[in-house]
């Protein structure tokens, strides 16, 4: 019905991307091809270099997935997906330690960028430094306020610390900012019966609170 929309383009790659994860034959190029097509229509959106960066990262390609989560984050230099995607690509790799020391010699370059503090928060939450990940949580929350998913693992670390009120705390605000997220709604109700705040202890596989 359109097939000039970059939305109709985007949606179908991510379906394709599915299907390619699941190990569907054939789907992961028919996917590269039609997130192709949808750069047309939107050659700057971000969103496009960081799902081929996820193909690579499919494929095995972490040289491939690192250049576009960069093309990415040339686009959106604070695009919070593509640092979470880039801190898995290291935590995958295990080459935590090595990603830890490039991204903090990236903030002294760069000491207002607050996708970067988020990103080394994670790598160090991944690597169970919960007080040096608090203490790159909350130098992004300094510096953007609202960052949502960074106020999230701001209040995890704060809780694996013994820090508890101030992990509720941060998800008494996290409710109240996003009433319609059930896991946020989930943790905070956890956190104040002292019960565990997971069934497992995999972090998300994506973002938790959606931003703009």
């Amino acid at each position: 019905m359109d097939d000039k929309s970059f939305q109709n383009w985007f949606a179908l790659g991510r379906v394709y991307e599915i299907l390619a994860s699941n190990g569907i034959e054939g789907t992961l190029e028919n996917a590269r091809n039609t997130y192709a097509e949808a750069a047309l229509y939107s050659p700057l959106n971000p969103s496009v270099p960081l799902a081929l960066a996820r193909l690579d990262a499919l494929a095995g390609n972490a040289d491939g997935a690192r250049a576009n989560i960069a093309k990415a984050l040339e686009l959106k230099n604070n695009y919070t997906d593509a640092y979470f995607t880039l801190a898995q690509l290291e935590v995958s790799a295990n080459n935590i330690s090595g990603a830890i020391k490039s991204v903090e010699a990236a903030t002294i370059i760069d000491p207002t960028n607050s996708g970067l503090y988020f990103q080394l928060g994670l790598l160090k939450y991944n690597q169970k430094d919960f007080t040096g990940a608090a203490s790159s949580f909350e130098r992004a929350t300094v510096l953007v306020p609202d960052y949502a998913n960074a106020k999230y693992f701001l209040g995890l670390s704060y809780y694996q610390t013994g820090k508890e009120e101030e992990a509720i705390k941060q998800f008494e605000e996290l409710n109240t900012a996003n009433p319609d997220n059930q896991e946020i709604s989930v943790i905070l109700d956890r956190m104040k019966n002292n019960e565990p705040l997971f069934s497992n202890s995999q972090l998300p596989t994506e973002p938790p609170v959606e931003e703009n």
